[in-house]
């Protein structure tokens, strides 16, 4: 529907730019979403001792669950899958990931954290590499 008032020329280009199908990646993401995976919260994580680890939950004063604001601080956030591997105790796949701001530090990630932190768009890219 974001097409609709472009020339057929223009279509194509913003459709491939990156030389990727945006439209394919954007069905591919979606694909089994429902409405309350849409509202699901993203899970924060914090890199500690070349680990990642749930930043800390607590309770603000409606009752309703948050994210310290310390822990929130320290939350990691994905710069760019570098590579992909299966498991070494499973078959389930990991992602070496490179992190913002920090430039030596690459990490193996499972596909289901990455998934729960809300980068199963940038996994779906890696996996069709």
């Amino acid at each position: 529907e974001k097409h609709i008032d472009l020339t057929p020329v223009q279509y194509v280009l913003q459709r491939f730019a990156g030389s990727e199908d945006n439209e394919s990646l954007d069905a591919m993401a979606n694909l089994g979403a429902t409405k309350q995976e849409a509202e699901k919260k993203v899970m924060k994580c914090k890199l500690v001792d070349e680990e990642l680890k749930e930043c800390e939950i607590r309770y603000n004063a409606k009752g309703e669950q948050e994210y310290d604001p310390k822990d929130e601080k320290n939350a990691v956030a994905l710069q760019v899958i570098q590579g992909r591997r299966k498991g070494k105790k499973s078959e389930a796949y990991e992602y070496e990931v490179k992190w913002v701001g920090m430039d030596m530090s690459r990490t193996w990630v499972p596909r289901s954290m990455l998934f729960a932190m809300g980068y199963k768009k940038e996994c779906q890219r890696e996996d069709e590499i």
